[in-house]
C-alpha cells in the first residue's frame, strides 16, 4: 500500500501545481444595451477596425488559486463584440444619408488589481474616429482616451465598457474637427483615406517593427526603445549581477580594455532568445502577444515562449528566489494624473512602458 500512497501524493502534487502555474482561467464578457441616453447626431454607420495587440485578452482579475489571475476577454472578439453593442445601442437613432464613421480601437482595456492594499478596478478606452466626406473617402476627425477607476467595491466591467463606448459615440457626433499630434497618417490619398482597408493599413505600416517581424532576438542590452523596436541591441558585450543586499539587478557593459560601465538607464536584455525589461533594477520577462509584447507572466503557461530561464539561473538564485512569476514580481504602473498605481500586464508599443 505505500507505493500506492506515495502515487496518490505525487499525482495530487502535479495537479496543484499545474493549477498554480495556469494563470489564465478565463472569464468572458457580453456587452448588454445601457439604459444611458445619447447625444443626437447626423450618423449613419458605424464601423470597426480593431487595432489592439491581442483582441482575445484585454485585462486579468484576481483567481481563487496562487500566483494565478482570471484572464479577460469579450465573449466574442473585440470587433465582433462592439460591432454587436453598436448595432444595439446607436443604430435605432441612425440617419440615413449622415456620416458614415470608423472607429480605429487602439486599446480597450479592463481589470482588477487586489495585489496591493485594497481592490483597484478599471476601464480603459482609447480609439481614433473617422468619418465620411462628401468628396468621397474617410477623414481623420478625432481621438477618444478615457480611463475609469473604482477603488474597494465592484465594477461591472459589462457596463462600464458600455459607458466608454457611449463617451466615445458623444464624441463621434460632435461637428469638431479635433486635432491630435499623436495620429500619423503616413498613408494619404488626396489628405483623406479613400477606404475602410486604406485606414487599416495606415495602422499596420505604424505597427510593423523588426522586432515583431522576427522570432529569433539578438543578444545583447538595449539602451533605448528604438534599439528594441530594431531588434538591435548596442551592447553586445556584458554582464548581468544582483546587488546581494538590495536584490537589484546590476547591467553592465564590458568594454576592450577590461573595464566596465554601469547601464542605469538601459530600456531591456536580450539573452538566449528571452526578452527583458529592465525597470527599477529588475528585470521583467516579455514576450511578443499577437501586435505587440505582454509580460509573460500573464499568459497561459502552456504556450509561454519566454520561461525565463535566464533569469532563474543567473538572478532568481542570487535573489533567493527561483519563480519570476510569483507576485513577489508584479509590476505596477502609475494611473495617468492620478496617485494610483496598477498591475501591469502589457508593453504599451507607442511608449515602450508598461502599462495596464
Amino acid at each position: 500500500m505505500k507505493p500506492l500512497f506515495l502515487l496518490i501524493i505525487f499525482l495530487i502534487g502535479s495537479i496543484y501545481v499545474t493549477l498554480a502555474q495556469n494563470g489564465t482561467t478565463h472569464r468572458f464578457i457580453h456587452l448588454n444595451k445601457s439604459t444611458s441616453n445619447n447625444a443626437e447626431g447626423n450618423i449613419s454607420s458605424i464601423d470597426i477596425s480593431s487595432n489592439v495587440a491581442d483582441s482575445s485578452f484585454i485585462g486579468v482579475a484576481p483567481s481563487d488559486m496562487l500566483y494565478t489571475r482570471t484572464s479577460l476577454a469579450l465573449d466574442s472578439g473585440i470587433e465582433t463584440s462592439l460591432a454587436s453593442y453598436v448595432r444595439q445601442q446607436f443604430a435605432p437613432g441612425f440617419k440615413k444619408g449622415g456620416e458614415k464613421v470608423i472607429w480605429v480601437i487602439n486599446d480597450l482595456s479592463i481589470g482588477t488589481d487586489s495585489s496591493q492594499t485594497g481592490t483597484v478596478s478599471f476601464t480603459k478606452l482609447n480609439a481614433d474616429i473617422f468619418a465620411s466626406i462628401a468628396s468621397g473617402g474617410y477623414r481623420y476627425k478625432s481621438s477618444f482616451d478615457t480611463l475609469i477607476i473604482i477603488q474597494n467595491a465592484a465594477l461591472d466591467f459589462s457596463n462600464s465598457i458600455g459607458d466608454a463606448l457611449n463617451e466615445l459615440y458623444n464624441r463621434s457626433v460632435s461637428p469638431i474637427l479635433l486635432a491630435n499630434s499623436s495620429f500619423n497618417a503616413s498613408k494619404l490619398e488626396n489628405g483623406n483615406f479613400s477606404n475602410k482597408a486604406s485606414i487599416v493599413e495606415n495602422y499596420n505600416q505604424q505597427s510593423s517593427n523588426t522586432i515583431l517581424r522576427n522570432s529569433k532576438y539578438l543578444s545583447g542590452i538595449y539602451t533605448s526603445y528604438q534599439d528594441f523596436l530594431n531588434n538591435a541591441p548596442a551592447v553586445k558585450n556584458f554582464y548581468v549581477g544582483v546587488d546581494t543586499g538590495t536584490h537589484k539587478v546590476i547591467l553592465y557593459q564590458l568594454n576592450q580594455d577590461s573595464t566596465v560601465d554601469v547601464l542605469p538607464d538601459a530600456w531591456g536584455l536580450s539573452v538566449h532568445n528571452e526578452l527583458y525589461y529592465y525597470q527599477d533594477g529588475q528585470l521583467y520577462p516579455i514576450e511578443k502577444d499577437g501586435k505587440g509584447f505582454a509580460l509573460s507572466k500573464y499568459l497561459d503557461f502552456k504556450t509561454r515562449k519566454n520561461n525565463a530561464q535566464f533569469w532563474r539561473i543567473t538572478v532568481g538564485k542570487k535573489q533567493g528566489d527561483g519563480n519570476p512569476y510569483d507576485d513577489n514580481h508584479i509590476f505596477r504602473a502609475a494611473a495617468d494624473s492620478i496617485s494610483i498605481k496598477i498591475e501591469a500586464t502589457h508593453l504599451d508599443m507607442k511608449t515602450g512602458k508598461l502599462t495596464f
